[in-house]
């Protein structure tokens, strides 16, 4: 009985001291851990704020994509319809 007491003694003994170190350093850690969760939420704002732009970016791509097909679309049928009558007066009229 006397055997464990004095192994109960010298755990708390030797593991007190190493308890209050622990604790120092996990307080240290603790205000990192803060100013890094500052930071994570920092970022992440960024984040979110370039994926909207990004979504932003691409609609107007497309609109443009569009609007291009269109114009190059509306010269294709402009040419077909009256731009071979157009090109052979042309001709005609320089030679």
């Amino acid at each position: 009985m006397n055997n464990v007491i004095a192994v109960l003694i010298a755990v708390v003994g030797a593991g007190g001291p190493l308890v209050w170190l622990l604790e120092r350093f996990d307080k240290r850690n603790t205000g990192q851990h803060e100013q890094n969760l500052s930071v994570l939420k920092e970022i992440h704002n960024h984040v979110e704020n370039l994926g909207e732009r990004v979504q932003e970016v691409s609609t107007d791509v497309k609109d443009i994509r569009n609007d291009l097909y269109d114009h190059i679309s509306f010269h294709a049928h402009k040419e077909t319809t009256d731009g071979i009558a157009r090109r052979t007066r042309d001709r005609e009229t320089t030679e």
